[in-house]
């Protein structure tokens, strides 16, 4: 069954009430302000920027959703074209972007590039409510090992992890890495199949 709209904001909710420390959730944007920044934004897309635009993490970094400030309108590095969003470009060089369909305006699968890796891409969740909830599941999860073993984990790269537990991207899924975002939409890898 696909994953939600309404999945996403409680999973977000769920993340900011058990790691109050680490992660802040947004306000989400009015109708007028997504039509103005998006007019093709889809029904579900729309749902979930109304209740959350950013989760801020701790260390002044953030996971942006808010179209009006993640459109890329030119040629991002090595990487996609404009029709992505960027979510997140950490410090490390890792970016995630969600795809963004040029012709339909739907919001599809969600992606990483690393600057490890330059032209190649690693599939994270088959649409950014997907995406959203594995985060926040994984983070909750590595946040509950490190509490219940504490001297088992390096507490400054456990603390990374939690706070950014999407990076494991790099380690998944060999098979789809270097294939252009645009070959993969329709496709299982594309559409199905795949979460961080």
């Amino acid at each position: 069954m696909a994953v939600t709209a309404q999945d996403a904001i409680e999973a977000l909710r769920e993340l900011e009430r058990r790691l109050p420390d680490r992660f802040t959730i947004e306000p989400g944007a009015t109708d007028a302000e997504l039509t103005e920044a998006e007019p093709r934004l889809p029904d579900d897309i729309r749902t979930l920027l109304r209740a959350v635009s950013a989760i801020r993490v701790a260390g002044g970094e953030s996971l942006s959703l808010d179209p009006r400030v993640n459109r890329v309108d030119r040629r991002w590095m090595w990487g996609p074209g404009e029709e992505t969003r960027v979510l997140l470009s950490l410090a490390t060089g890792d970016h995630f972007f969600v795809d963004v369909h040029p012709g339909t305006g739907a919001w599809g699968a969600v992606f990483s590039q690393s600057a490890d890796f330059f032209d190649t891409y690693a599939y994270c969740a088959r649409s950014l409510p997907e995406f959203l909830v594995d985060y926040a599941r994984e983070a909750m999860a590595l946040a509950d090992r490190v509490e219940a073993e504490p001297d088992a984990y390096d507490r400054d790269e456990e603390e990374f992890t939690i706070r950014f537990p999407c990076e494991s991207v790099w380690g998944l899924r060999t098979e789809a890495f270097g294939t252009p975002v645009a070959e993969l939409r329709g496709t299982a890898l594309g559409t199905g199949g795949l979460a961080c």
